[in-house]
């Protein structure tokens, strides 16, 4: 699918302080021990009109000007990272196509190859982990998802609104290879599980919280609902700069029908808690509207949290503590007269991946 939301979107203000992050999850084999494992490939823009942007990436502790590529091995944390100026940047106007130095991302392919080393600058901003990778990588969306205004070149040139975002893949399969350090990954389109989207604005909050990628089962015949796919994000609402509560992205596709349970969306109620017990983190969100009520309770491991950082337009980072494998339920309800609420859809998920500001 060509959306031409896929561009980038910093223009006028938002050039000079905001930040653009394009994100490919997907599950890779070990060709060593045959065991799956997950990925993310991200490739970032922050603040590329920074009137102290040079030929080398610029840090700095108030405002940094760089493009990155990452890819981060999720099971163990590790984050190599490649930073170059933008001079070395190269982007299309119409369709998501992007040139950080020898990176390249396109609507349906990417490939790459990075290193880092200790004493590399990116590092000591938390940004980067020691380590290598390189890939090669076909993509294809079979579901994408994006919503409204905020996407208009007058809204964010003006910095009128906070965080953006738009689901390239709300279900998208990756094929191909990857390496990372000494070991060797086989992409297979069939068990990739994959999931594409792009954040982009001003500021990016303090707060987050997001679901995403994996795979929806029959919860009574453990099918595979190969069209299904859930994402959900909360994330703190930004106005003219002030903290305006949260924003909640609720989105949900069974047997060919979308359920947007947005924020933008009246009357619509949410509950969102984190909770611990014993060895088991439990995250518990909840949407309801009118006539339909969406319940997603998610479990995982208190190990698998791994922390990663994303650069404030001005300075400092924001944390995230992410989590996969993650597995849960999810359960849709209708509101029957006389008979008050009936559930309709009842699927179990696994493969999906959860990051929060708020996790341990």
């Amino acid at each position: 699918m060509r959306n031409t939301r896929n561009r980038s979107q910093l223009h006028g203000k938002i050039s000079v302080q905001g930040v653009e992050i394009w994100r490919h999850f997907f599950w890779a084999t070990s060709l060593e021990s045959g065991l799956l494992e997950p990925f993310l490939l991200e490739f970032l823009l922050l603040n590329p009109d920074h009137k102290e942007r040079k030929q080398q990436p610029y840090f700095h502790a108030k405002g940094s000007s760089f493009a990155m590529v990452r890819v981060v091995r999720l099971l163990d944390g590790s984050h190599p990272a490649t930073f170059v100026s933008m001079q070395e940047v190269e982007l299309s106007n119409h369709i998501l196509s992007l040139r950080f130095g020898r990176n390249v991302c396109l609507e349906d392919a990417s490939t790459g190859q990075i290193v880092t080393l200790d004493k590399d600058i990116g590092v000591r901003f938390g940004l980067a982990s020691a380590g290598s990778a390189s890939w090669e990588l076909q993509i294809e969306k079979s579901q994408s998802y994006g919503y409204g205004f905020i996407a208009s070149r007058w809204i964010t040139a003006y910095r009128l609104v906070g965080m953006s975002w738009h689901v390239g893949g709300l279900k998208a399969t990756f094929d191909g290879r990857l390496f990372m350090d000494e070991d060797e990954f086989k992409v297979h389109a069939s068990t990739s599980y994959g999931y594409q989207d792009k954040i982009w604005g001003g500021y990016i909050g303090q707060e987050w919280a997001k679901l995403y990628g994996g795979a929806l089962y029959d919860a009574d015949s453990g099918q595979e609902a190969k069209s299904d796919c859930l994402t959900i994000f909360r994330h703190q609402q930004i106005l003219l700069g002030k903290v305006d509560g949260h924003t909640y992205r609720f989105i949900y596709v069974h047997e060919g029908v979308l359920y947007d349970f947005s924020s933008d969306q009246k009357k619509t109620i949410y509950a969102f808690k984190e909770s611990k017990d014993a060895d088991i983190y439990t995250v518990m969100l909840e949407a309801i509207t009118a006539h339909e009520r969406l319940l997603v309770t998610l479990r995982f491991s208190l190990d698998a949290p791994k922390t990663l950082e994303y650069p404030y337009v001005q300075g400092g980072n924001l944390r995230l503590r992410l989590a996969t494998p993650v597995t849960g339920e999810v359960e849709l309800f209708r509101l029957m007269p006389l008979n008050g609420w009936q559930r309709d859809v009842h699927q179990r998920l696994n493969y999906a991946l959860y990051e929060s500001s708020s996790l341990p």
